[in-house]
């Protein structure tokens, strides 16, 4: 009895063979690559756009910063949110 149920919960080589052949596991297999990606480009962008802009608010404070030498920064929270929908 415990053969049986041990092989019940233990999945075999060929099961799992057999499994990755069904075709919602293998577009589950896919979709989950493609949000690991998109998850992934979403946070580099956030990153690297929103650098600039969140530097300028830590040191307005500290330091008489012009604003217009900071407009390419708005441009940039801009052009990340397009990307973000785009994505």
């Amino acid at each position: 009895i415990e053969n049986i149920s041990r092989r019940s919960t233990v999945p075999s080589k060929q099961n799992r063979a057999c499994a990755s052949k069904i075709p919602w596991v293998q577009t589950v297999t896919v979709v989950r690559k493609n949000a690991r990606r998109k998850a992934f480009l979403m946070l580099s962008f956030n990153l690297i756009l929103w650098l600039p802009y969140c530097t300028h608010a830590i040191l307005s404070p500290f330091v008489s910063l012009d604003y217009y030498n900071f407009q390419f920064a708005c441009a940039l929270v801009v052009f990340n949110a397009i990307t973000n929908i785009m994505l």
